[in-house]
């Protein structure tokens, strides 16, 4: 059994599950620091709570940036569709 989801986590979790965002975005509108945001959302990622849903270029840099979404939002947008 795994470890219990901190108060960031879950806020990143229902963050996502609401809207698709960047980790930029979502860090920043919760308050979260950036690198700790990062570690949490490579946990979720690997625990399949969060997903990568693609890979843009952003106009800010060349890199091309994720797009992350909540698995609920996910399921969502499938029945949906």
């Amino acid at each position: 059994m795994g470890r219990p989801l901190s108060d960031h986590a879950k806020k990143l979790i229902d963050y996502l599950d609401a809207t698709p965002a960047t980790l930029a975005t979502a860090s920043r509108e919760l308050g979260i620091e950036y690198s700790s945001a990062n570690k949490l959302i490579n946990r979720l990622r690997y625990a399949n709570r969060v997903l990568v849903l693609r890979k843009e270029p952003m106009r800010h840099c060349k890199k091309r940036v994720a797009l992350y979404a909540g698995s609920e939002w996910v399921k969502r947008n499938q029945e949906a569709a």
